[in-house]
């Protein structure tokens, strides 16, 4: 009983602290997944430059190619500059989403267009197209607004979800204790299945 209160204590506390951080500094995620890519790829380019090194001093038959060192280089320099970039892959995937999302929009927008001529059915493929276009637009112009507005939603709804784990953990405490006095009491409770 006191294990799964705890349980549910410290999953909601995870929650609210993932959340509150969220909430307080959204970018913290994209942070940390920036560290992460930027130094796996360096430590990948290390290995790499090292094993063609090796093979050259080693002068095995199967030594790495000339082309094997460049790649890995470019990998080196690629995560030097990610770390060096704060929120580099954030900017990347926002604008990569604006990107697709004026693409998909514009050719939807023109269709509803051309739809207002024939039919009356035109205002809805419309007013859903031009809000792609305009989300589009909105995420290559501020993508880091955009972001840290998700993220920030994201914070709220893991806080809630934290306080609504803490509560609903304290209530089934209280009932299963509730439960466990009476039949301490020697007031058993039985269940009978009547068909």
């Amino acid at each position: 009983m006191k294990k799964m209160l705890q349980n549910y204590s410290l999953g909601a506390a995870a929650c609210i602290v993932m959340g509150i951080a969220l909430i307080i500094k959204p970018g913290f995620i994209g942070q940390v997944l920036n560290s992460i890519v930027g130094t796996v790829l360096i430590v990948w380019a290390a290995f790499g430059i090292l094993r063609f090194i090796m093979s050259k001093a080693s002068d095995s038959k199967t030594s790495v190619s000339f082309l094997s060192l460049i790649s890995n280089a470019a990998l080196l320099i690629g995560g030097i500059y990610i770390l060096a970039n704060d929120r580099l892959l954030e900017r990347v995937l926002m604008c990569t989403l604006g990107v697709y999302l004026l693409f998909t929009g514009l050719p939807k927008l023109l269709e509803a267009l051309r739809m207002r001529s024939y039919t009356l059915e035109w205002k809805k493929p419309l007013v859903s197209s031009l809000m792609t276009v305009i989300f589009g637009a909105l995420v290559l112009i501020i993508p880091m607004f955009v972001i840290d507005g998700v993220m920030r939603i994201i914070g709220i709804a893991l806080v809630i979800a934290g306080v609504s784990s803490f509560m609903s953990g304290r209530a089934t405490s209280v009932i299963k204790k509730k439960h466990e006095n009476k039949t301490a009491d020697g007031k058993k409770v039985i269940d009978v299945k009547y068909e």
